[in-house]
């Protein structure tokens, strides 16, 4: 009977926020010797903010605010305090109450669009980023994160046009290359996607998610060893990459080196017992060298974390046939078959016919 092994990997990820923190532009002082009582309140708030006493410049702001109601940049202050904070709910409202003051303020909607951004309110983030870019057509993040927005939604030569103007905008803007080429890696446009990762990477060539993207991308398009230099540039950088140790597993798997496989996806588990994908791949691994209990105990493993990993099932049944538990090989398939892999089915259709 001929057996189809699949082997799940992580090849792609998509930048995102790293954090979500208020722009120093909108931390003004007021100054002169004859400002108002809420403006020397508002300037006290504003030192406690600098000095990341968060709460008390909370306080401060509220106080200004308390003295004069209409007094703009205390709520933009604030709002960016909470923002910190993750106290998005308050941030939103006194971003609110800010653009009510100052409609025309760019960077009040680009905040705004971040907070959006955070609580995943993706069509009133998009709605901001796109007035911010309206009233600033120079606003690299603007363009930059409506794009991820458009990614997250599929539509990737929207994401990528997006991009595309962020880099135009700013051409060291690492992440947005790096997301152009994801997009381009969707659209099967590897080529391209090598180009815009290698173009992050020269932004910044610090960043192991870069090269790991790019392995992704190599290996996709059959640069194997390639591939496997970029996943170890990316260890190199970041000895506790789980997903590059997985990921380079996988190229190893491919190559038809299962021991090296085994040990990159032994190193994955040493870093996150819990991950379920490396010992359905590390199972595989076994597999092909003929440790079928070890095979077996690895998908154990793996459907004890994740339930719902339906072709584990099936590799597992595979492997219990090779020692001929034929009852538990076909108990797998029929799970596997349930939970939609047809060729779990097929198995299981010809294990019957075969009087298991």
């Amino acid at each position: 009977m001929k057996k189809v092994f699949g082997i799940m990997g992580i090849l792609l990820m998509l930048s995102s926020m790293e954090s979500i923190i208020a722009q120093t532009d909108s931390v003004i002082v007021i100054q002169g010797e004859e400002t108002q009582v809420a403006e020397r309140i508002y300037n006290e708030g504003i030192t406690l903010y600098k000095s990341q006493k968060l709460d008390e410049a909370i306080q401060k702001f509220g106080d200004a605010l308390n003295e004069d109601s209409e007094f703009a940049l205390a709520y933009l202050n604030r709002a960016s305090v909470y923002t910190d904070k993750g106290d998005y709910s308050s941030a939103l409202l006194d971003f609110n109450a800010y653009i009510e003051r100052k409609p025309d303020d760019a960077q009040a909607y680009y905040l705004r669009g971040n907070v959006y951004f955070a609580l995943l309110k993706y069509n009133q983030a998009s709605e901001d980023y796109t007035k911010a870019i309206q009233l600033n057509p120079k606003n690299d993040n603007a363009y930059y994160f409506r794009g991820v927005i458009k990614f997250e939604k599929e539509l990737y030569q929207d994401a990528i046009a997006d991009f595309s103007e962020a880099v135009r905008i700013n051409p060291d803007y690492a992440y947005a290359f790096n997301d152009r080429a994801s997009a381009k890696k969707m659209l099967d446009d590897i080529d391209g996607a090598i180009a815009d990762y290698t173009q992050a990477i020269k932004a910044n060539p610090k960043h192991a998610f870069f090269y790991n993207n790019r392995g992704s991308a190599k290996r996709k398009k059959g640069d194997h060893k390639e591939a496997i230099a970029d996943y170890a540039m990316a260890i190199d950088l970041n000895s506790d990459y789980i997903i590059a140790y997985n990921n380079r597993g996988y190229t190893y798997f491919e190559l038809g080196e299962y021991t090296n496989a085994i040990d990159d996806f032994s190193k994955a588990i040493n870093l996150n017992s819990e991950y379920a994908y490396a010992y359905n791949n590390r199972g595989n691994a076994k597999y092909k060298i003929k440790d079928y209990h070890g095979a077996i105990a690895d998908f154990d493993k793996a459907i004890e974390l994740d339930p719902n990993m339906a072709y584990t099932y099936m590799h597992r049944g595979n492997t219990k046939e090779m020692i001929r538990d034929t009852k538990g090989a076909l108990a797998d398939w029929e799970k596997a078959a349930s939970m939609g892999v047809e060729a779990a089915a097929a198995y299981a259709k010809r294990g019957k016919e075969d009087n298991f």
